[in-house]
């Protein structure tokens, strides 16, 4: 996506497994990100329905990618519950995905950000900071992390689910 021009940013699932300990959590089945509405603009309308091949040392000779963008993209209305999810990049091989939605301002307070899902963030807290890796997802890098804030320390059972901090280790109660 960095090819591209499209900054994303690590969102939901994925951002919690990463804050807990640098991959993918044992439940998730996707990655999900976050753009721009502008940037989603560019991709639907230069980029939708194209392969792109990316190489990395997981995979020398090469991945070839495909980017989805759902035509009901542009309409941010919450209401849409069919259509969440704005677009997809697509492993063409094993149909792995990341999940793209595309945040919009708000246009009576420009400084309010939403996205379909009824999330709501104020623009400083979607500044980016570091770059990382997810290393199940060969081909996946140079995903944007924003800036956290305190408030995502105490997510230590979600769903069922737990966190063995000593091993920085998500695991489901009952099979471990």
């Amino acid at each position: 996506m960095a090819d591209l021009g499209a900054e994303t940013w690590i969102i939901h699932g994925t951002l919690m497994g990463w804050w807990w300990n640098r991959k993918i959590m044992p439940w998730d089945s996707d990655v999900d990100v976050h753009m721009s509405a502008d940037t989603m603009h560019f991709l639907a309308s230069y980029y939708n329905m194209t392969v792109h091949t990316s190489r990395t040392a997981h995979a020398p000779q090469g991945k070839n990618y495909m980017l989805e963008v759902n035509p009901k993209w542009i309409n941010s209305s919450p209401g849409d519950s069919l259509n969440t999810i704005d677009a997809r990049w697509i492993d063409m091989l094993s149909g792995v995905f990341i999940d793209i939605t595309a945040v919009h301002r708000m246009p009576k307070n420009p400084s309010m950000m939403f996205c379909k899902d009824n999330h709501r963030y104020r623009g400083k807290q979607l500044e980016t900071g570091e770059r990382i890796t997810i290393d199940e997802l060969s081909g996946i890098h140079s995903i944007q992390l924003p800036k956290l804030g305190s408030g995502i320390q105490n997510l230590d059972d979600i769903a069922n689910e737990g966190f063995i901090r000593s091993q920085h280790l998500w695991h489901t109660r009952g099979l471990i």
